[in-house]
């Protein structure tokens, strides 16, 4: 009869142990779906990058010529990943845009020749194009998690937009 007393006490501890996990799972699930509903959740991503500066950076284009940033115009910058299917589509957008001020910016990591091809075919027309390797000091600079991601900059090279897409970047500006 011990025993059996003693399996009650122990099962009643574990039932209220797992009474107490529950209910902080479900007030953590509550504050998480008020922090969504308030927009400051996942969202679009890159949205953390609102509001902070293109650091300052000197890269060599395609062309050859220096790119900066110093002046601060006001600029579409797109980050690509020539292994990113969904970033050749967007990057035939982002040619098309009619931002003078376009910055691409391409990681080539250890992409086939085919694929590097193919992403700087789909940026042609754009004004300005920088390849870098994987180990891009801008995209890790500016925390790039995703790729494509494109920002707009205001005329003080603060990023006042970034989206996956320039259709819903130039949307969200009106």
């Amino acid at each position: 009869m011990a025993v059996l007393g003693a399996a009650v006490a122990v099962l009643a501890v574990v039932v209220v142990f797992n009474l107490l996990i529950t209910f902080a799972v479900l007030r953590r699930l509550r504050s998480h779906e008020e922090r969504l509903a308030r927009g400051g959740g996942a969202g679009e991503p890159g949205a953390e990058m609102l509001g902070r500066s293109l650091p300052e950076f000197t890269a060599t284009s395609t062309t050859g010529a220096t790119v900066t940033n110093a002046g601060g115009s006001a600029r579409l910058v797109g980050f690509f990943s020539a292994t990113c299917a969904p970033c050749r589509e967007q990057a035939v957008e982002f040619a098309r845009h009619d931002d003078p001020n376009r910055l691409a910016i391409v990681l080539m990591e250890d992409a086939p020749a085919a694929e590097q091809e193919g992403i700087l075919a789909a940026l042609a027309g754009s004004p300005t194009i920088v390849t870098e390797p994987t180990s891009s000091v801008l995209a890790t600079t500016m925390e790039v998690r995703s790729f494509p991601q494109l920002l707009q900059l205001d005329a003080a090279g603060v990023v006042v937009g970034a989206r996956h897409s320039v259709r819903a970047l130039a949307t969200a500006g009106r």
